[in-house]
Formats: C-alpha cells, sequence, structure tokens
C-alpha cells in the first residue's frame, strides 16, 4: 500500500486553516502522535540512539548497518479513546522514503494508547516494515521531517483518519566494526 504524501498533506492544512478562520474551534481537531515509552507528551523532534556497525570485506566497499538502541513507543490521539475492537494503522508517508510504505498496526484497545513498537530507522532505501519495528527516515546531516498517515479502524470502518509529523535525527553512540570471513564477504 502506497499514498502520495505530498496532496493529502497540503489539503489537510488548508483543510485546518480554512476551518480555522471560519470560527470552528481548534479542540475540534486531534491531537495525535507517538510517544516514546520513556517519556512523556507527544514527540515533535526525537533525536534517536544509533548502534554503527561496519563489515570490512577485502575487495569490497565497506557495509554499514544502524541498530536504533532505545527506540520503544505507544501511539495515541487525543480524539478517539482506545476502545475493544479498536487498531490503530500508522503509515510514514515521508516522500523520501523510497520503498514500500513503512507502516505499523497496533491493537488500540485498552489502556490510554495503543500496543507498542520498536522505531527502526531507514535511509531513504533501506526503509521497510516488520513485525514489530516501525521505520522512520533519518540521515546522519540533519534531522528528517516524517510524515505520518493515520487510521483509527473498527473493522473495515475508518472512525479516525488524520497527518502528524515528526523531525528525526540520528546521534551515534555506539560504534563497532569487524573483518568479515567468508560466510560474510562476497569476495572469491
Amino acid at each position: 500500500m502506497s499514498f502520495a504524501a505530498g496532496p493529502l498533506f497540503l489539503g489537510f492544512a488548508l483543510s485546518l486553516a480554512t476551518l480555522g478562520a471560519a470560527g470552528v474551534p481548534a479542540q475540534a481537531f486531534a491531537q495525535a502522535g507517538i510517544r516514546l515509552e520513556k517519556g512523556t507528551g507527544f514527540l515533535e523532534a526525537i533525536e534517536l540512539p544509533i548502534e554503527l556497525h561496519t563489515l570490512h570485506c577485502p575487495l569490497e566497499p565497506d557495509t554499514q548497518e544502524l541498530r536504533v538502541l532505545e527506540g520503544r513507543a505507544r501511539f495515541h490521539t487525543t480524539l478517539t479513546q482506545p476502545a475493544p475492537g479498536l487498531r490503530a494503522e500508522i503509515y510514514n508517508i515521508t516522500p523520501d522514503i523510497r520503498m514500500l510504505t513503512p507502516y505499523t498496526i497496533r491493537s488500540y484497545e485498552k489502556g490510554a494508547e495503543s500496543e507498542g513498537f520498536d522505531i527502526g530507522v531507514g535511509l531513504g532505501i533501506k526503509a521497510t516494515h516488520e513485525n514489530r519495528t516501525f521505520t522512520f527516515l533519518a540521515t546522519p546531516d540533519s534531522p528528517t521531517r516524517n510524515i505520518f498517515l493515520y487510521r483509527i479502524m473498527k473493522g473495515d470502518l475508518i472512525v479516525e483518519r488524520e497527518f502528524f509529523e515528526i523531525d528525526v535525527s540520528m546521534k551515534v553512540v555506539k560504534q563497532t566494526s569487524r573483518q568479515g570471513g567468508p560466510l560474510d564477504c562476497n569476495a572469491p
């Protein structure tokens, strides 16, 4: 499943401005987003602690792998409270992600937030979906604005649908490297 981020997001921004100018109270709109399990409040920006592992292979370029060290999170919206039969579907529709749209589907049935998920980091071409890991786009140089579409679902019925954004950056806090062996490297 893939979404065209540009027009959808622009349309949402224009509708908020238009409704606000028409006197619709701001409280009518959902405040939604992601909260780290070890934090409070919705994230507007996040710096992910990263482990950078480098594999050195003879006659090949080095291979680097990134791993988020602490990135367990939950989703919440102020408009729809968790209830039996609800689920939260969250899609990262950031335009620079060059693969299938990363997404996570979490139970939204009890407590104050969704079922938890792990945050992974992608550098554009590495952005994928895994069972319990939700990929954010980040670069080592500067924060990257990630745009998310979420839907609260009850069966096939969309209960709520909106967008939110988070600026994501990375900080390498641990580096490891090793020389690759015959099983790691493609060289003859």
